[in-house]
């Protein structure tokens, strides 16, 4: 009895032996096959183990210690999964993903039907160009307009490219190129991104800022990715013709891979849903360069500018300008950790003379200047992988304002110089199926600091089940303060408020949220539920608030709400594919008069579809529809006279009376829904030698649905109508009117 005991254990000691040897750790990193370029946001499968990982921007990979042989399933959004055998001696593996076409519904697919892998719900969503072009385009396509796609963003109106990221204005979320901070990229009345479709390789949005990386924003964050070089298996370069636009790029391969584009326009009729002709000129231009180095090293650079020149009613003009500078240098690529090292330069600056805002006339001077420098590291220790950096910099802000006229504005003078330091370092580690990542972030300048703890848990729940919950704080050194009132009205001007400064605080947003996702063969089910908390949130003080004369007011914010999104995928190549989503959000502010009220652009119901469909092997069609509740109005409570006597010498003239509001309690009260639909359709056919010719078209608010707030008429605006200064003869309208807007688009590939 004691032999065979002593048996059993020298036979379970070497099979326990046997597996030790076989757990080893693995590195994976997946690469483009057509272009060698990483993979980002790529997910592998270890089958045996049920461990899920997903890639960082870099493509990299890291599993903990599991057992050997296994199989590895890796894929990408836009790629065909790839299967491998995992041998025991096996510690890195380079993976190669071979392109595919996907259609609208696959936004959240990261296997073919049958494959059990699930998304591991974190809260971020990527869209590739493909899926960005899907988007049918209002004058031309955008990346970001095209967000719709995403359950969390939502638009003041469809004449907006500024994403309001879960109840929180556009400018309290961040937008990056390459992963520098782009600031204002936006074009006239912020209708067009100024980043074309053309440049883009891809949009990652996070709608909650987990990541230790998702600095200078309070709440979204979204990653504009762009084109990193050509390849000798796809065309080059191309030139877009639209409407509105010309662009023009050329991307090459070999040893100095790259991409350079550029964009012009100059027109007067694209603000004619408007009402009104205006002269204006954009530029756009964006390169970016991969040097090599020796032993697998490299450096990336990013090159961004662009300029905007504006000039309506013959006497205003409005210039803004906006340029990136940015390199990240890997200095060190092993299996076990990697370094690198970042620098980056960004400016934007704005000016008008004798801008019309509110009931006043204002002259606007506004710097915004940057620059950073800082290392990344990352790796693995056993079973735990870390994330950790560190940078430095300073922060340049001006902010000039002068009246002409009105008593909406005081004059303002703030100049400030500040440096900036900040650090962040995290870790993640499998805990049984599940995989949690805690860690945090610190920014500071010599007046404040703000601290940033993050931490996330993620768990699959069979294999094509997956669960997240996380928490995050959320805070940055400074101010961004836009005008409110929704696109498309000319509001251009942008201020910056250090905190710290003459008893500014650090604005803070705490966010909790919790997803679920589900995939099958032909469909995915998102669900998520999330709330937030802010303080010391900054505004531009609305007209419809008369208790104060300052300009900007200070308060509180909190959101809560719940996103279902579900995809349905074709079943043949020629099917159509769909994709519906709802949002029930709650968005409320807290100003001087410690009262919870509706924020403007708070929207309690969302809805939106979207479909398209394979007519022809080179011809698809797209469609879009949304319908949403009405948002808050401010009703006018009481009219009020105020007399002038004539003018001095003046014999011919009388008593002028010139009627104002009084408001009732802001967003007390609720306008009508807004509705609007847009079609498109594309087909493409061989030209010259290898070129590729793209023809589209498509068609805005194609039912002419009404897809503006409504808001009382200004007493100008009333007076102009003929109005009767009664209170029963306030009139409420649309902010503006968008009639059909048809879109035509030439693109040329060779």
């Amino acid at each position: 009895m004691r032999a065979r005991t002593i048996l059993l254990t020298v036979a379970a000691g070497a099979v326990f032996a046997a597996e030790s040897v076989a757990q080893e750790q693995l590195a994976v990193t997946v690469r483009d096959s057509a272009s060698s370029l990483p993979v980002p946001e790529a997910v592998a499968r270890l089958l045996r183990a049920r461990r899920l990982e997903r890639a960082d921007r870099l493509g990299r990979i890291r599993f903990g210690p599991a057992a050997r042989p296994d199989s590895l399933v890796v894929a990408g959004v836009g790629f065909r999964p790839e299967t491998l055998l995992v041998e025991r001696n096996v510690g890195e593996i380079e993976v190669l993903l071979s392109r595919r076409q996907i259609t609208l519904a696959d936004l959240t697919v990261v296997g073919e039907a049958g494959s059990d892998l699930a998304p591991a719900a974190a809260g971020r969503w990527s869209l590739n160009r493909d899926l960005l072009a899907a988007v049918p385009p209002a004058i031309e396509s955008d990346p970001l307009r095209a967000l719709v796609a995403v359950p969390g963003v939502s638009f003041s109106s469809p004449l907006s490219a500024r994403p309001v990221v879960r109840g929180y204005d556009a400018a309290e979320s961040v937008v990056r190129l390459d992963g520098f901070e782009l600031v204002n990229p936006y074009h006239i009345g912020r209708v067009f991104a100024a980043f074309p479709l053309d440049f883009t390789q891809s949009v990652d949005v996070a709608v909650t800022p987990h990541r230790v990386t998702d600095g200078e924003t309070l709440a979204g964050v979204v990653d504009l990715v762009g084109v990193a070089s050509g390849t000798p298996q796809q065309p080059n370069g191309g030139v877009d013709l639209s409407a509105a636009s010309g662009t023009a790029w050329q991307g090459w391969s070999g040893p100095f891979r790259g991409f350079a584009g550029a964009r012009v326009a100059s027109l007067k009729r694209v603000t004619d849903a408007l009402g009104e002709e205006l002269p204006y000129d954009f530029r756009d231009g964006y390169a970016r360069l991969r040097l090599p180095w020796p032993g697998g090293r490299w450096t990336d650079l990013t090159f961004y500018g662009s300029n905007d020149d504006l000039w309506y009613h013959r006497r205003h003009d409005v210039t803004w300008s906006n340029l990136l500078a940015g390199q990240r240098t890997r200095l060190v690529d092993r299996t076990g950790w990697g370094l690198d090292l970042v620098a980056s330069f960004n400016r934007f600056s704005f000016g008008g003379t004798d801008l019309d805002a509110r009931f006043s006339s204002i002259n606007v001077r506004t710097r915004f200047k940057r620059w950073n420098v800082g290392a990344e590291a990352r790796g693995r220790v056993a079973a735990v992988e870390w994330h950790a950096g560190a940078g430095a910099g300073q922060r340049w802000t001006d902010n000039r304002l002068s009246v002409v006229w009105g008593d909406d504005f005081e004059p303002l003078s703030k100049q400030a110089r500040l440096v900036e330091f900040g650090g962040f370092a995290s870790v993640r580690v499998g805990v049984g199926p599940a995989t949690v990542t805690a860690g945090g972030r610190v920014d500071g300048s010599p007046h404040a600091v703000a601290w940033q703890p993050r931490i996330r848990l993620s768990v699959p729940i069979g294999g094509r089940v997956a669960a997240a919950a996380s928490y995050s704080r959320a805070a940055r050194l400074f101010h961004l303060i836009t005008d409110p009132q929704p696109e498309p009205t000319l509001a251009f001007y942008d201020f910056w408020l250090n905190a710290g400064d003459s008893g500014v605080a650090v604005p803070v947003v705490h966010h909790v949220s919790a997803e679920l996702d589900v995939t099958g063969p032909w469909a995915a089910l998102h669900l998520a539920g999330y709330l937030s908390r802010g303080h010391a949130l900054a505004e531009l003080r609305p007209t419809v608030d008369q208790r104060d004369t300052s300009a900007f007011r200070f308060g509180d914010s909190r959101t809560a709400g719940l996103e279902v999104r579900l995809a349905l995928r074709p079943r043949s190549q020629r099917g159509a594919s769909a994709v519906l989503s709802y949002a029930l959000a709650w968005s409320e502010r807290r100003w001087d008069d410690g009262v919870w009220r509706p924020w403007l652009l708070d929207q309690r119901h969302r809805v939106r579809l979207q479909g398209e469909i394979l007519l022809a092997p080179r011809w698809r069609a797209s469609a879009l529809v949304e319908a949403r509740s009405a948002q808050p109005v401010t009703r006018v409570a009481e009219l009020f006279y105020r007399s002038f006597p004539p003018a001095s010498g003046d014999t011919a003239s009388t008593t002028f009376r010139l009627v104002q509001y009084l408001y009732a309690p802001e967003g007390s009260a609720r306008g009508s829904g807004t509705l609007w639909a847009d079609l498109g359709t594309s087909v493409w056919f061989g030209g010259p030698g290898r070129s590729r010719i793209t023809l589209g078209l498509s068609v805005t608010n194609v039912v002419f649905g009404p897809v503006a707030p409504l808001e009382p008429l200004s007493p100008n605006e009333l007076a102009g109508l003929g109005g009767v200064y009664t209170p029963g003869g306030v009139r409420y309208e649309r902010r503006f009117r968008l009639p059909a807007v048809p879109s035509l688009t030439a693109r040329v590939e060779f």
